[in-house]
């Protein structure tokens, strides 16, 4: 299963969030 682009934007807004 490969991520989609919207699948790595939540990922990286999620990292972003926890900073």
């Amino acid at each position: 299963m490969e991520p989609t682009g919207a699948s790595r934007e939540q990922g990286s807004f999620n990292l972003q969030n926890l900073v």
